[in-house]
């Protein structure tokens, strides 16, 4: 019985510091909590907005080659001396532009009459007999139906060359412009493939403040993420 009486007033008194404890903890846990929360919404937001300024900032070149005089006065013209000069502006343009791995102007029957191609760090016109044939690319059909002052943006990829997978993995996005002439008649599309990964880095810059961070596409594919698994769904 006295062990009993012991054991009743013991228990009780011993349980109360761990009481104690936790209600000290939880209530020192939760700021930490909500502050570490706001500090990963915070980073999140820094991604997105990285994520859309540098491909506002493409949108904006797209536009600006899709409207440019020298593509006018080539539409206007189309003599040999206007088609170069398209050619040189272009090319001139692609090279201060160092994530442009392609820049093309495409007729609105699919042909791609001009074409500026980068390998490393060098940009350069592409032959008539090395211009890729974009009439079956379904961005291409869908930029090509595109009114004046929209822009089509491509999801997230790897790129296609031939109709295969570049060797060299290159995540690409693509944005195209449709191209009208003085006249308001459609007359093709200009498209920039802009290599990717310079965002992939950017956002990987951010981990040093916050751990990992996932990226994934509307369809659920790893652009980055917890692995050398990126674009494993494709």
């Amino acid at each position: 019985r006295t062990t009993k009486i012991a054991a009743l007033i013991f228990f009780p008194l011993a349980s109360a510091p761990v009481a104690v404890s936790y209600l000290l903890y939880a209530n020192q846990a939760r700021p930490i909590r909500t502050i570490a929360e706001a500090g990963e919404v915070r980073i999140v937001e820094v991604a997105r907005q990285r994520f859309v300024l540098t491909i506002g900032s493409v949108v904006a070149d797209v536009s600006y080659l899709a409207d440019h005089e020298a593509l006018q006065q080539f539409l206007t013209e189309g003599k040999a001396e206007f088609f170069h000069r398209l050619g040189a502006h272009y090319l001139a343009f692609a090279r201060h532009r160092p994530f442009f791995d392609q820049v093309s102007f495409i007729g609105a029957a699919g042909k791609t009459v001009v074409q500026i191609d980068r390998t490393g760090a060098t940009a350069a016109l592409a032959a008539p007999g090395q211009r890729q044939d974009e009439t079956n690319r379904d961005e291409i059909q869908r930029a090509l139906t595109l009114d004046r002052g929209q822009i089509f943006v491509s999801e997230m990829d790897l790129n296609f060359e031939n109709g295969a997978i570049q060797q060299r993995v290159k995540p690409t996005i693509r944005i195209a412009a449709p191209v009208f002439d003085q006249a308001g008649e459609r007359r093709g599309t200009v498209i920039v493939h802009y290599l990717a990964q310079h965002i992939l880095d950017r956002i990987k810059d951010l981990e040093r403040q916050a751990g990992e961070i996932w990226l994934l596409s509307s369809d659920g594919r790893w652009l980055h993420g917890p692995g050398p698994d990126a674009f494993a769904l494709i």
